[in-house]
């Protein structure tokens, strides 16, 4: 039997996903500084948050256990970081390393 998931369905079992894509797709580079980097955004370097680490904390090994077993697995934590890391990268880097 096949317990995998739809990122939909674990949107709906774990409401944190939702309200954490809400804000990855909140992202804007508003041009008031001298580069923007989407990597960096998204590991939360420079003092900024950690999309990746909230990720983390809601699907995947480090989930809390009283979930839906699937939750917990490494495929779920892969289904959920395309989901979410595309969408953070979608504003596109200007004028740093990776750009």
């Amino acid at each position: 039997m096949d317990d995998s998931l739809t990122w939909e369905q674990m949107k709906s079992i774990e409401p944190g996903l939702a309200r954490l894509e809400e804000a990855v797709l909140a992202i804007r580079d508003d041009g008031s500084t001298r580069s923007y980097c989407a990597n960096a955004v998204w590991y939360g370097w420079n003092d900024g948050p950690s999309y990746k680490d909230c990720m983390n904390a809601l699907v995947g090994w480090h989930r809390d256990r009283n979930t839906h077993p699937f939750m917990l697995t490494s495929d779920a934590w892969a289904i959920a970081h395309d989901a979410l890391y595309g969408k953070a990268l979608s504003v596109s880097c200007r004028g740093c390393w990776c750009a």
